[in-house]
């Protein structure tokens, strides 16, 4: 009756011991995924920021040109 129920017993602990592997492993692959998800945001940050940094010297240049076009044009008309 006690080599049963040990039997019993040790099936029981394999499954736990089981359970906490997978159990393991998905905290892993969550981990994995959780910190991919993160470095792409932090990429995509970037991307942004890179962009917004381009259009405001592009504006800032358009903005000039646009200036001594009016410096220009109002030298000529004196």
């Amino acid at each position: 009756m006690d080599r049963a129920h040990n039997c019993g017993g040790l099936a029981i602990v394999a499954t736990i011991r089981t359970i906490m592997v997978s159990g393991k492993r998905l905290a892993d692959v969550g981990y994995r995924v959780f910190s991919g998800s993160m470095m792409l945001l932090t990429l995509y940050g970037g991307y942004l920021c890179t962009m917004r940094a381009y259009r405001y010297m592009q504006r800032q240049k358009e903005l000039k040109i646009a200036a001594e076009n009016q410096t220009d044009s109002e030298v000529l008309k004196d």
